[in-house]
């Protein structure tokens, strides 16, 4: 009985782990050579809503630039002409994603870190969905818009935050599945600062127009969590494992203490005494 019993306790101890154990690690350091001949390299991970991408990029050599693709949304982060980065990137949805690296020069030594933690922020329940540096110059067929995309669901809050330095600029929001309308619009930017929310599931077009000029705009959208930073059912989960546990090692505990020993072995009878 005290076997079973032990093992049962291990049993529900291992049970608690998976919940209390729930972070992944992106198992990828290394160095990639670039040249004319190959002057790219790509990663592909599929990976989970709310995930933390620290990103870390070190180069010897010409500089690099680097993307992350999705297939459906197309670039959600670039930056170019690096010789040194250090960020972290929060994954917008479920999905597969391509983390790009290309030479800029003729010549490339980078070393390319990347891990993951699951779970978003617990301090605030809010998601950076695009954090982004770019430069914008009038005339130019490349860099005189730029569109970036995030998909998100009806009633979703985000935060929008553009600033400008340099020439002003147009921004406005589509819906990818109808371009013909903006969802807003504002001319003459230097600055934006103000919460939106969207009106419907979907993908939605951030995109950024400049007339004359030339402009370095950074732009950061984050996905604003409920009230406090939303309900996290894990805790309770896991004090409720815990508490089972404790209470049913006692009861074993006591049970065991309660069971009758054994019964004394019998008396032999004395042979009767001769005659």
């Amino acid at each position: 009985m005290r076997r079973e019993a032990l093992l049962f306790i291990a049993l529900l101890f291992l049970a608690v782990l998976p919940l209390v154990r729930c972070d992944g690690t992106l198992p990828l350091d290394e160095q990639v050579p670039l040249d004319a001949y190959n002057p790219t390299k790509s990663y592909f991970y599929d990976l989970t809503s709310g995930t933390t991408i620290s990103i870390s990029v070190s180069v010897a050599g010409d500089a690099v630039n680097f993307f992350i693709f999705n297939s459906t949304d197309g670039q959600l982060l670039s930056k170019y002409d690096i010789t040194n980065l250090d960020q972290q990137w929060t994954v917008p949805y479920d999905g597969r994603f391509e983390f790009h690296i290309e030479t800029s020069g003729t010549q490339s030594t980078a070393t390319i870190m990347l891990s993951s933690t699951g779970g978003q922020q617990p301090s605030t329940g809010n998601t950076t969905l695009v954090d982004q540096q770019f430069t914008m110059t009038a005339g130019s067929i490349y860099d005189d818009y730029r569109d970036l995309y995030a998909n998100l669901t009806s009633g979703d809050r985000v935060s929008i935050s553009v600033s400008v330095n340099g020439s002003p600029i147009r921004f406005a929001i589509y819906s990818s599945a109808d371009l013909s309308s903006s969802l807003l619009d504002r001319q003459n930017v230097t600055s934006v600062s103000e919460e939106w929310t969207a009106s419907h599931d979907g993908n939605f077009d951030f995109y950024f127009k400049i007339f004359e000029g030339t402009a370095q705009v950074h732009f950061a959208l984050q996905k604003l969590g409920a009230g406090g930073g939303g309900f996290d059912p894990l805790p309770i989960v896991v004090v409720v494992m815990v508490v089972l546990v404790v209470l049913v090692s006692a009861f074993l505990i006591v049970r065991m203490r309660r069971q009758p020993g054994l019964p004394p072995p019998p008396v032999a009878e004395e042979p009767p005494p001769p005659p």
